[in-house]
């Protein structure tokens, strides 16, 4: 909070300014020298070590009208907690392999049912050809029988020049 509250109150040279900056600048240079206690009796955060503590229900450095009670509806009432980098590389571990043994299995799942789409294909093929064949039987044995019809209705003379 220290670093933005000095962030948001630079000066630039040669610029004039309707208010004095020397309370300001005071306040910046005890946020930077600013030491906490080790027995815990005082804030370990600089800016409120150096500012003190807002108003109740006002939030410091989010502008305007912005109290806890609105933080809360906009953030939830979540806290966040540290985990210790051992821990959260283990879980990242875990989890990474959870998710490789999650994938191999849809792999080897996937690669069964392209086999087996494989022989189904096969099996498909195999029938289509040999209707395919039987198809072509039938076919010639129609050509034949409509042709005999055909030449038992013709006189004899002129049947005999198809045969030949």
């Amino acid at each position: 909070m220290a670093e933005l509250f000095e962030r948001t109150r630079r000066r630039n040279e040669g610029k004039k300014y309707n208010d004095c900056y020397d309370d300001t600048a005071n306040k910046i240079e005890n946020m930077k020298n600013y030491i906490s206690p080790q027995d815990g009796s005082g804030p370990s955060d600089a800016y409120l070590g150096v500012m003190g503590k807002g108003y109740a229900g006002s939030c410091r450095l989010y502008g305007r009208g912005v109290s806890n009670k609105k933080l809360k509806m906009v953030n939830g009432d979540t806290t966040s907690y540290v985990v210790p980098r051992e821990i959260m590389e283990s879980l990242k571990a875990s989890l990474i392999e959870d998710v490789r043994k999650d994938v191999d299995s849809q792999i080897t799942r996937l690669n069964e049912v392209n086999r087996h789409l494989e022989e189904e294909n096969l099996r498909k093929k195999a029938e289509l050809e040999k209707k395919e064949q039987e198809l072509d039987a039938e076919r010639e044995n129609m050509t034949e029988v409509i042709l005999r019809k055909f030449l038992g209705k013709l006189p004899p003379e002129i049947a005999k020049q198809y045969l030949c």
